[in-house]
């Protein structure tokens, strides 16, 4: 049996639906529910575009971007890039996310 919960409510809704008692199942299922919502919370994907400014679409320079992100890593970092140049502030950053036992990976294409 397969059952995608999205959260707790879901788990306590169906359960009294269908009359059931609650068991270790559906501890299991509510923790699974919370440990999901939790993993959702804590992680994110953040895309950066440095392409032309317009006044259309608001955009941040990437090394900012860099720069709060890696500041604010508490445990895990991965960094993809499509292109990276030799930026002083951004390997400063990082060596000091690495002092502070900070994971830090990163993806660069080959070129």
């Amino acid at each position: 049996m397969c059952a995608s919960i999205t959260s707790r409510n879901d788990v306590h809704r169906s359960s009294r639906h269908r009359g059931a008692k609650k068991d270790r199942r559906s501890v299991v299922l509510v923790g699974a529910s919370e440990a999901r919502l939790r993993v959702q919370r804590e992680l994110s994907v953040e895309l950066v575009w440095t392409g032309p400014t317009t006044r259309v679409v608001p955009t941040r320079r990437t090394e900012q971007v860099l720069l709060d992100l890696i500041a604010s890593a508490n445990t895990d970092l991965f960094l993809v890039s499509f292109v990276a140049y030799d930026v002083r502030s951004v390997v400063t950053a990082m060596n000091e996310a690495a002092s502070r036992g900070v994971r830090l990976r990163v993806l660069l294409e080959a070129s």
